[in-house]
């Protein structure tokens, strides 16, 4: 089997991952977990190797792929349809901000049990705000209000960062969290600094583009937000941006590598 969680909330899209993961290992306690990064082509190499190998004697496998693209070796492939096909001892959690490739497009066509698919889109609105107060009583944190509406809107979709920021104030001392208390715990950037950040990343000094851009990605934000940002506000660079968003789009570059090309160029 093939499951194929796809979309940009990375965070929610990686917790789905490991709790297919849990769920084979409670059935299967003597499952094996392969990880691999298709973006790494020793990865692909090594995934040949694991897979290619079954026997009548081989464990349950849980194979969790990062970065899947259309650019893969053909015997990658093969081996993936034939879990897809009907491998009963083997799923592959296929992760990525991608959309799903042409060949798991087709063979999702040609075998729909041996293909699952879950989009990852970031929550918006009521369900947003919902997912915000749920991690905040799992956490066993309160806030007023106000506060929670707050929270929620400056951490729109930054899951990561909303995350990251509800563990902090688990550990705080007051019982009700209020927004002093948030800023004051979690050192919540405005989005002043934000677009000026993202402005500087224009600046012919490359010193000054290198240190926006670590301090926008140190303060959690998401690098496909802050290219599409940067990328909004250039003038004289735009033919680069582009050339970078052909690049991502064809699956031959991620958010991290094209910041990296503005940074040093």
């Amino acid at each position: 089997m093939i499951i194929v969680l796809e979309g940009p909330d990375s965070y929610r899209r990686l917790q789905k991952a490991l709790e297919i993961q849990a769920v084979y290992k409670k059935k299967n306690p003597h499952a094996v977990v392969y990880e691999y990064d298709f973006e790494n082509d020793q990865d692909q190499t090594q995934f040949r190797e694991h897979v290619g190998t079954q026997s009548l004697f081989t464990a349950v496998r849980v194979i969790h792929i990062k970065n899947y693209t259309d650019a893969i070796d053909s015997k990658t492939v093969a081996l993936l349809k034939r879990i897809g096909d009907g491998d009963s001892k083997t799923v592959a959690v296929l992760e990525s901000e991608k959309k799903m490739p042409k060949w798991c497009v087709e063979l999702a066509g040609q075998s729909k049990k041996g293909v699952q698919t879950q989009e990852f889109l970031f929550l918006d609105g009521a369900a947003w705000l919902r997912y915000v107060q749920k991690k905040a009583k799992d956490m066993g944190i309160v806030f007023d209000r106000h506060t929670i509406e707050y929270i929620a809107e400056v951490n729109k979709k930054n899951t990561w960062k909303l995350i990251r920021d509800m563990e902090k104030l688990a550990l705080s001392a007051s019982q009700i969290i209020t927004k002093k208390e948030y800023e004051k715990i979690c050192g919540n950037e405005s989005m002043y600094d934000f677009f000026s950040l993202a402005v500087s990343i224009q600046a012919k000094q490359q010193s000054k583009k290198i240190r926006s851009i670590e301090l926008l990605m140190r303060k959690g934000n998401d690098p496909a937000k802050i290219f599409n940002v940067a990328a909004s506000l250039a003038r004289d660079e735009a033919k680069k941006y582009a050339q970078l968003d052909v690049l991502i789009k064809s699956g031959r570059m991620d958010y991290d590598d094209a910041l990296l090309a503005l940074a040093i160029a």
